[in-house]
């Protein structure tokens, strides 16, 4: 089926619920929000395997572009990021709707396969590189969204950013923008922050470092402003080395008393480009480390959370 098909589908299938009642299936969303090639879809692999939790199985930007106003924030193409006046009454419906089709345990059942034993109020969790620029537009799909921010070390994350880029320039991987006016490169991958514009010229180097800046920044700036029961935060590293302690501990966080023994498997996630290796990053170290005074406050201010 294609999306639009999708849409409908999912429309039709959810009718039956009015506005409040639909609502109320997202009581309980947590949405991970990281920079990108920060480890988030290692992180949302493992916790999808776990069997309380429910997710739509994939990152939601395959939603999101159904819809033509949420590609940019405005006419101009200023930045990706969307706050509460992207989140018209229809927009949340279909999103709502369409979520709601699409969710689905560890075993792959369907939350309204009438089958399926499912929970009025189910543990969603949602995953999509774009949400570090999005807090605000979430809050309002999801007003009682919990927030779990995944972040890493600057220089191996910026290090995979370079990569990744140098991968979606070649092959049209990871590309989000492949038209975007007055670009010098082919396309843009990942998300985009505002102030994209001040990048043009530049060298992959200092494009990745941009985004791992911007996001991280946005990301701390807004669950700031949200009770701090609202959001936690873990590490790539302490997934990393403690996997079984930080699964247990992100199960505590969505649901106080789940204490059965997680389920974790750590593979390489789908987007990892070559395997782990703490030394990968050095091949970029001289460019890095000459960003030194544009990243290093960032990473104070997620320090600040460990």
């Amino acid at each position: 089926m294609n999306p639009q098909q999708m849409l409908q589908m999912a429309s039709h299938a959810t009718a039956h619920l009015s506005d409040e009642q639909l609502a109320a299936c997202f009581k309980h969303i947590h949405i991970i929000v990281s920079a990108p090639r920060s480890g988030s879809t290692l992180l949302f692999e493992q916790l999808c395997k776990q069997q309380d939790i429910w997710s739509i199985g994939f990152e939601t930007h395959v939603i999101f572009n159904l819809f033509p106003h949420l590609r940019f924030n405005n006419t101009n193409q200023e930045s990706g990021a969307l706050d509460q006046s992207h989140a018209d009454a229809k927009t949340i419906r279909l999103i709502r709707s369409a979520m709601l089709f699409l969710l689905q345990n560890h075993r792959g059942q369907r939350y309204l396969d009438p089958a399926v034993d499912a929970p009025a109020q189910p543990l969603m969790v949602e995953k999509t590189p774009r949400n570090a620029l999005n807090i605000q537009f979430l809050r309002q799909l999801f007003p009682q969204a919990r927030f779990i921010y995944m972040h890493r070390q600057p220089q191996p994350a910026i290090a995979s950013l370079i990569e990744a880029w140098q991968v979606g320039l070649q092959t049209g991987r990871f590309v989000t923008y492949p038209n975007l006016p007055g670009w010098h490169l082919p396309a843009w991958c990942f998300l985009l922050p505002s102030g994209w514009q001040d990048l043009i010229g530049h060298e992959l180097a200092e494009i990745a470092c941009f985004q791992w800046i911007r996001s991280n920044q946005t990301i701390q700036q807004d669950l700031a402003k949200l009770p701090a029961d609202s959001h936690c935060d873990i590490s790539y590293e302490a997934l990393r080395q403690s996997p079984e302690q930080a699964i247990l501990a992100l199960l505590q966080f969505i649901q106080p008393g789940l204490n059965h023994q997680p389920e974790v498997d750590m593979v390489l996630s789908r987007s990892t480009l070559t395997p782990p290796d703490p030394n990968k990053w050095r091949r970029h170290e001289h460019a890095i480390n000459t960003l030194r005074s544009q990243w290093q406050d960032v990473l104070k201010g997620y320090q600040k959370t460990d």
